[in-house]
């Protein structure tokens, strides 16, 4: 009985000892209300304020000055209305350093109007920041405790939620670096509505910049509406896996580079609508149609970020140290010397800014993005122009100054074939411009020629010389062809018994037609004549009054003259550039000859356009 007691107690003793042990690897958090946290960051006598393993509740009888009512008008935080129940500022004089500690309650309560004027450190933190103020970097970090910790406390689950809003930061912070290789999963953070103060030059050693790699798995990060309010280095590259929004941020000076490395398929990248005022510098290895890069945020350029610093690095490495390394690489003038010669210089060079333009021209078509898909493409072909521009000017040569010509005329006549409506346009204005030349020279469409207004003056001044109405005058003008016609009716009367009456019956009707349009105009002048008799009969009183009846009559017929004149040389001019011809040139002396440049040129750029119209078709 007693050797078994003894079996029965060191049974309990191990059985105690495991459970001992288990509950060694297990977290105890404390529990602290708002108003206890800030307190015991008062009573800390260090300068230093170190808290682990605790969650911090809303109690609505002390923290109400830690609570705020919010109104939201988008999504996560997108334009959102803040009700604070303090507004005023609390200084935090002491460091910070928290671990596992959670602050609950997001969207109605949390950490907001306080300005930490030394070092916060976050280690696998759960909180919501508005409105605070960081003097010195802070540091988020994340390491495989985070997802075991996170889970369940207390019967209390956390999603893993960082929210950053409308804060100041000073120098820059960082969101990098996990303590271990086992990344945390479902982490989201929301970032924005900030003023980001970034130092101008990167210190190395010191990650002096804003570097924002989210190198956690299955999480969700957004980074909008933030204002950089001064020059400095951004970095950001998101990890394989993540869901990433880069949107609506303002860049002001700061140099950026974004990366996506090879093999890192991000499901939702976005970058829209951000502000850059430098060239950007781009690094992206890998592109899904599900990613979302606009186009029109980049007027100022950009380029292959990993290409640009293997140029530039070892070329100034050994003459500057590493923070005027820096400021050198991301200078203004470097930038331009880049993208205005060495891109276009350099073989290589040349080939990897062409494949990262492909890649987005690709990213675009297969979006059926024709706007962002058609603006890629002429900054391909841009760039290519000044490569030909390059190699025509280092080895003069036919095919390369043909090529970089063609080119260059493509660009301003259809924008590489992306616009056809725009050779539609330089087409009128060639037309227009040919029609003024012929407008000048005689040619047989215009049966008056250069005569036409000379016989108009020549019309008007036997008007007024002649005891007549102008009716008789503009018939004295159409005789020949009223003799014709008269003939003809003479002729066929004369020949009426001779003939079968068939041929009077019709030829009759045809003689009042041709003589129809005539006699309709001279009725017409006979009912309008103003001077009744000649001019220098006409008494002085009523001069005035007709000088102002027949000059305007003058002019109108002198309107109709040039009106007929020009469109006999449009006529002339669309006629020669659509290659239509009718045998012989209508036209002599020199225009002649201009005609047959300005047929090869409609043939040409007839040509653009059905290529550039077909190609929008298939697009």
């Amino acid at each position: 009985m007693k050797k078994s007691f003894n079996y029965l107690t060191l049974a309990v003793l191990l059985l105690l000892t495991c459970f001992s042990a288990f509950a060694q690897d297990e977290i105890e958090f404390k529990e602290y209300s708002y108003s206890e946290f800030f307190q015991l960051i008062e009573d800390e006598k260090d300068s230093l304020f170190i808290l682990k393993n605790a969650r911090i509740e809303f109690d609505s009888l002390t923290d109400m000055a830690h609570a705020y009512i919010t109104k939201a008008k988008g999504q996560d935080g997108d334009s959102i209305n803040y009700k604070f129940w303090r507004e005023e500022n609390i200084h935090i004089e002491k460091a910070i350093e928290l671990e596992n500690v959670f602050f609950g309650s997001f969207g109605s309560y949390g950490l907001h109007h306080l300005i930490f004027e030394k070092k916060v450190s976050f280690l696998n933190t759960e909180f919501n920041i508005l409105f605070c103020e960081f003097k010195e970097k802070p540091r988020f970090l994340y390491n495989e405790d985070f997802e075991k910790v996170q889970l369940s406390i207390n019967g209390r689950n956390y999603t893993g939620l960082i929210r950053i809003l409308s804060s100041n930061f000073h120098n820059s912070f960082a969101l990098t670096d996990l303590s271990s290789n086992e990344s945390p999963t479902n982490l989201s953070v929301i970032i924005g509505f900030n003023k980001i103060h970034l130092k101008p030059t990167r210190v190395i050693g010191n990650t002096n910049y804003l570097s924002f790699m989210w190198l956690s798995k299955n999480t969700y990060s957004r980074f909008f509406n933030n204002t950089f309010l001064n020059s400095g280095e951004v970095k950001i590259s998101p990890n394989k896996g993540t869901d990433f929004y880069l949107e609506k941020n303002n860049f002001g000076d700061a140099s950026v580079e974004i990366t996506v490395n090879a093999g890192n398929v991000i499901p939702n990248l976005v970058i829209e609508e951000n502000n850059f005022n430098k060239p950007v510098g781009l690094k992206i290895g890998e592109i899904t149609t599900t990613n979302k890069i606009g186009w029109n945020q980049f007027q100022k350029g950009f380029y292959d970020s990993f290409t640009y610093l293997n140029y530039y690095t070892p070329r100034f490495f050994s003459t500057h140290d590493g923070q005027a390394l820096n400021d050198l690489i991301l200078s203004d003038s470097i930038q331009t010397q880049y993208l205005e010669n060495v891109r276009v210089s350099e073989s290589n060079i040349y080939k990897r800014e062409v494949q990262l333009l492909g890649r987005l021209n690709a990213l675009y078509k297969s979006q059926h993005d024709p706007e962002f898909a058609n603006s890629s493409y002429i900054a391909l072909k841009d760039l290519e122009t000044k490569r030909l521009a390059y190699l025509y000017k280092t080895n003069p040569s036919f095919t390369p100054f043909f090529k970089w010509k063609v080119n260059q005329f493509l660009k301003v006549f259809s924008d590489y074939g992306t616009e056809p409506a725009k050779a539609i346009t330089f087409s009128t204005y060639v037309i227009l411009v040919f029609a003024l030349v012929y407008l000048f020279f005689p040619n047989h469409w215009d049966s008056h020629g250069k005569n036409r207004i000379m016989d108009r003056y020549r019309f008007f001044a036997k008007y007024m010389k002649k005891d007549s109405g102008i009716h008789e005058v503009y018939l004295d003008e159409k005789r020949e062809e009223m003799m014709a016609a008269e003939d003809f009716r003479a002729y066929m009367l004369k020949s009426k018994q001779e003939i079968p009456g068939f041929f009077m019956a019709t030829a009759l009707p045809l003689y009042r037609w041709s003589v129809a349009g005539t006699k309709s105009f001279s009725w017409l002048l006979s009912k309008v004549d103003v001077l009744k008799g000649t001019w220098s009969s006409t008494e002085d009183s009523k001069k005035a009054g007709k000088s102002v009846l027949i000059i305007g009559a003058f002019v109108i017929a002198l309107l109709y003259d040039l009106f007929i004149k020009m469109l006999n040389a449009l006529m002339l001019s669309i006629n020669t550039f659509t290659t239509l011809g009718f045998g012989e040139i209508p036209i002599k002396g020199l225009p002649r000859y201009l005609a047959i440049i300005q047929g090869f040129i409609g043939w040409f750029m007839l040509t653009i356009f059905s290529v550039s119209l077909i190609s929008q078709l298939l697009n």
